[in-house]
Parts: C-alpha cells; structure tokens; sequence
C-alpha cells in the first residue's frame, strides 16, 4: 500500500521517487541459498526499466540519489560527516538491514534523510488518520479558499472523509509542503503509516486527475511479465483440466463446454484462504465451514483454486470430502510453471494473478491479498457477483456498490479503484443491474449458481456488444477489448481508451489475454500534466520514504501478497 501511495504523490507533485535500498522484505526472504540477501521494489514490479512510467514519475535508487544530492551543498549533504560515518551511509544505500546492531542499519540513512527534509505530515494510521485532498483553488490561494468550494465539491470530500467510525481529518495540499525540496515519508512509524490504499488516503477535486492517477497504477504499477506468463502457464493448465474433465463427462463435449467467457476468464472458480498468523478469529475457521459458508457458488465438479497459507493438506479433508470436483493448490503447478527457475519471493504474486482468473472467488474479510484479488477481477471487468466473502457477515459485501466512507478502509476494495476510469467524470455507480435479493447480511436469500450462470450469460453478451477497436473508433472496426467487463462504458464516457491498446505479455506461451492494461496508454494519458508541479523542472524535487515493513510487501500485498507453501516464504 504505501509504495502505491508514494507513487502516486510523486506522479501528481512532479517529485522524483527514491527507492528505498535493497534489504530483505518482510515475509520474503530469499531462500538460504540466495546470494543475494534483498530486494527491491523493481524485482516485483516493471519500474526502472519502464519508460513509459518514467516519464511520469522519474524514479532512482538511493545509490543515485546520494552521488546527485551528496555532495557539498546538496540536498543531503555527506560532507557533514566525518570520512567513516559518510563511508557508511554509502555502504547503507547498497543494502541494509532493520536491526539496530547491523554495521547497514537502514534507519541511519533515513534519519539522515528527515534531518535534511521535511516530513510529512499526513498519516492513514488510526487516532492521526487524514483524507489527503488535491484540489487546485486550495492549493494556489490557501486554505482560506476551503470555505469557497462548490456545495457538490464540499459534500463529496464530507462523504469521502467519513469512515466507518467516525472522520478522519482533511489535510489538503498546500504550497509549504509544496515547495520543499524533499519530502520525507515515514511509513514505517506508527503516527505517519500509509497502510490504506491510495485512492481511498488521496481525493482529487478534479475527477480528471484522479482518473489519471488509477489508470497510472493499474497501467503501470503491475508484477513483471514473468508473473503473468508462469501464471498464465497454470490457468492454462487448470482450463485445459476442466475440458478433459468434461469430455469424460461428456463424450460429445467440445471446447465450447469450457466455462470461459469472452475474456478467456474460467474454466474453475478460486478461493483465498488466509490461516496463519491471522488475528482476525471471526473470519479464521474450519474448512468444513468454509465449504458450508460457500457451497452454494461451486459447480457440481468444478475445478476449485486455492490460495492460502495453510501448509497442511490434511486441514482440506473436510472441503476435500465435501465437494464433488478436484481442489488444486499452487504446488501442484510447480513443474508446468517452470517454478523452480523463478525466484521463490514472486510465488505469492503468482498466485494473485490465478486466483483473479477464476469464474467465481470467494476471499477472506480483513486480508489484503483477498483485496487486491478482487481489485485485479476489477481491473479484468469481471462481473461484481462472481466475487464473495467466507465471513457470513459480509459475503455480499461486493455486491453492491459502496463508495469510500461506507466501509473499513483497509479490510476491502472499492469498485472506484477500477469501475469506469478511463473516463473524465466522477464515477459513483456501475451499469450492472441490481442483484436478487442477496445484499449482503447473514440469514439473505441464497444466490445459486444456476441463476449465476444465466446472469453471465446476459453479461457475455453486453461485453460483445461494448467491443472497442485498438484506435479507439466505433464498434465494429478491427475489434479487440479495451472496454473491459461489465462496468465499461461507452467510448464517449471513457475517452482515455483513444489511442490506446491493450498490452502484451512476454511469454513463451500466448497469456495475452491476461493483460489488464493499455500498452500505450490512451492519448488523455499521454498528453496530461499534473496541475500541481512546478512548471521549471530544473530544480528537482524528490520523495524518499522508508518501507513500512508491513505494508511495504503486505501490499506490495496490494500487490505483493505472498503465500506461505513449502516452496516460499509466508507473508499473506
């Protein structure tokens, strides 16, 4: 989470995003035979070497930041020091440690960072919580001009700032934090956390800017290809599995009996089962009521998914004895995704993207990889009924739409992060039709899966009728899916799809399909300048943070969970 939030201030503020140096992530440690003891944001996302989101948000390792502002008279002047003392914080930029007693402790760095910058002020942790607001009146005339918002402009940055318990504090961007030249975060203190997902800490006035920035993440920030192809390899195995099993079901089967639609989404149904050192016990419970709490969502004989951290199979025997198809887990793909020539800390990223492909999901409440799953079948336009929760208190909860303010705002994902955002325009509802009669509370009208199944019949055939070709121009044109899902709108409403096509997959197998982004971005993208940058870039400005050592790769679990299996380490 707090990578996505930093991103994101650095795209809209025109600042320089310095990495943190490598170390090991929380939760993803190498294996004992690594010889390379860290890691780093751009082993698991496509950065350094993107030139398109370095055109957008120039990004450097602390390495180059310190032979840039190092010097006499930089920004984080060594000269300070003594020769010993400056000779160390250089061994810190190449690799640390977060143990006070290592001869690389990070926090020497860091504190040499805030001496010389200013910290941020703003913070997502509970009793210090804020709403980061971006508007550009406030922002060029101060505060005073608050009062001056439109009433619509007013009661949208009320209702964003509520939380289920109460508000958090609006702290809009100013002109003091503005003009320093360097901002320091400190995300992994407890008073400035950034554990919450970006759109829900930072409103735009402007729905123009703040479409752009969740095109730029969901675009953008995203697992390098080598999650998608060895993720690939194994939807492709478990699609491949429900066809065998469907001709010996029946003979006279074809392809067409796959259950995939017009996405190449399907073929089994998945879920995300979190154990481990979870502190939740209301949503922590047997399989048996697992099975009992989602049975009715399975398919007689379908292929089911796991994700989970539960390392002992004997804990599924009751699910196992229970449901009539076969349960796969992600050890079972070692040798058709290649797994043993991929680095162990990309498993759980993996195993996100396969979860996410599943005709139905059912996640753990509270969990961030059950989350961001759901945000990726958001990004995958997947219909808002194929995605549920265990937990009987809030298994419709994706059901309806509920804006920022109406729920926790960690526990979830919000339908804003994804639905319509290459459009212009504040989006506060989807055009999917409203549901039977289930809404969400313990004891509603069951949902069967038959009555699922005719429903994405109707889907399908909105998705083939909501076609955009690569160019941008009407239906009909050299076709190919830009508009994805459901909540797509028409061309008209998502004018960012202009110019833009979708992106490709590097792979030795075809997982093209599995590409949620546009490569290259639509012509809106291409030409946006953030209103909130200095228009001289010859002074640069930089953000340097330092990773909070939960949500660094607990969200890097928002998109880095990662699953705890004989093959990895654990970090759900």
């Amino acid at each position: 989470m707090s990578l996505e939030n930093v991103i994101t201030l650095a795209a809209v503020s025109g600042r320089t995003l310095v990495l943190p140096p490598d170390q090991i992530v929380y939760l993803l440690e190498p294996k004992k035979s690594d010889q390379r003891k860290g890691r780093n944001y751009h082993d698991f996302f496509n950065l350094t070497s993107n030139t398109e989101l370095l055109k957008r948000v120039p990004i450097i390792t602390s390495e180059k930041f310190l032979e840039l502002e190092g010097g006499q008279g930089g920004l984080v002047d060594l000269t300070q020091y003594n020769s010993t003392y400056q000779n160390h914080l250089k061994d810190i930029v190449k690799w640390c440690e977060e143990r006070k007693k290592s001869d690389v402790y990070c926090e020497d760095l860091y504190d040499h960072y805030l001496s010389h910058g200013q910290l941020s002020p703003v913070s997502a942790e509970f009793p210090n919580e804020n709403c980061f607001i971006f508007d550009v009146d406030v922002f060029t005339h101060g505060e005073e001009y608050i009062s001056k918002l439109s009433p619509s402009v007013q009661d949208r940055i009320m209702k964003f700032c509520k939380k289920q318990d109460g508000v958090r504090k609006p702290f809009y961007y100013n002109q003091t934090m503005h003009e320093a030249p360097l901002w320091h975060f400190e995300t992994m203190s407890d008073r400035y956390r950034l554990l919450v997902h970006y759109y829900v800490f930072m409103l735009f006035t402007d729905p123009k800017v703040g479409n752009y920035i969740k095109r730029l993440v969901r675009d953008h920030l995203r697992y390098h290809d080598g999650v998608y192809c060895a993720a690939g390899k194994i939807i492709l195995s478990l699609q491949y599995e429900d066809y065998l099993r469907n001709k010996q079901l029946d003979s006279s089967s074809t392809l067409k009996k796959m259950d995939l639609d017009e996405e190449l989404v399907g073929g089994y149904s998945s879920l995300h089962i979190r154990r481990g050192d979870l502190q939740f016990k209301e949503v922590k419970f047997s399989s048996l009521q697992w099975y009992e709490n989602t049975k009715e969502i399975w398919k007689p004989q379908e292929i089911l998914y796991i994700a989970t951290d539960e390392m002992n199979q004997t804990f599924f025997n009751d699910f196992r004895n229970r449901h009539s198809g076969p349960l796969r887990f992600f050890n079972d793909y070692k040798k058709v995704a290649e797994l043993d020539n991929i680095d162990p800390t990309l498993y759980g990223m993996i195993d996100t993207v396969v979860a996410a492909r599943g005709t139905v999901f059912a996640g753990t409440w509270f969990s961030t990889f059950s989350g961001y799953i759901i945000r990726l079948r958001g990004y995958y336009g997947m219909s808002k009924f194929y995605s549920y929760y265990s937990w009987l208190d809030r298994k419709y909860f994706m059901h309806r739409w509920m804006n920022v303010g109406e729920g926790s705002v960690y526990a979830r994902e919000y339908p804003v992060g994804w639905t319509s955002i290459d459009g212009d325009t504040f989006v506060d509802n989807d055009n999917e039709p409203p549901g039977q009669g289930h809404i969400g509370i313990r004891g509603a009208p069951t949902f069967p899966r038959d009555e699922m199944d005719r429903l994405k019949a109707d889907v399908t055939a909105k998705i083939i009728a909501n076609r955009y070709n690569e160019g941008g121009r009407a239906k009909g044109e050299e076709e190919v899916s830009l508009a994805r899902g459901v909540s797509g709108r028409s061309m008209a409403d998502t004018p960012a799809l202009i110019g833009a096509q979708r992106g490709k997959i590097q792979c030795d197998a075809d997982v093209n399909s599995m590409a949620y982004w546009n490569e290259p971005q639509g012509d809106r993208v291409s030409t946006f300048t953030t209103p909130f940058a200095d228009t001289d870039s010859s002074k640069p400005k930089y953000l340097v943070f330092t990773p909070d050592k939960v949500s660094h790769l607990f969200y890097v679990v928002s998109a880095l969970s990662i699953c705890l299996y004989p093959l990895s380490n654990n970090p759900y």
